[in-house]
This record gives structure tokens, sequence and C-alpha cells, in this order.
């Protein structure tokens, strides 16, 4: 689950990357989201095998990387 905590709403990108770098797949792409919106992913049905991957989450302001494990 992530929770969004800018201050208004904005256009947010998220793309997940395998542990190389490797794009795996592109979750949202500028879709518009609130202060305090929660989104929740199940990979498994993005067809994403276990393992470690990288989450890149990018606003016109910020981006940052988090670590996600699949099992």
């Amino acid at each position: 689950e992530i929770v969004f905590g800018q201050t208004r709403e904005q256009p947010v990108n998220i793309e997940l990357y395998n542990i190389q770098g490797q794009h795996v797949s592109t979750l949202l792409e500028h879709k518009p989201v609130s202060p305090g919106q929660r989104l929740r992913f199940n990979l498994k049905e993005n067809r994403v095998g276990k393992g470690i991957y990288l989450l890149n989450i990018s606003t016109p302001e910020k981006s940052m990387t988090r670590k996600v494990a699949v099992d």
C-alpha cells in the first residue's frame, strides 16, 4: 500500500524495476493522485514473479525509490 502525503493533487508515475535495474512494469502513468490517497497493487496480477524489486514513484516535484519483495 502506498499513501501519498503531497499537499495538492499531482500526476503520479509508478514503475517497477528488477534488482538489475531493468524496467518490468508501469503500474501508473500520469494518474492524478490526491493528498492522503491510498493505492494498492497486486503485483502477482501484473505477472511479477517472486523476488526483490525497486518501485519508483515520481511526481513533478520529487521522485523516490523503495525496495519491495514479492513472495
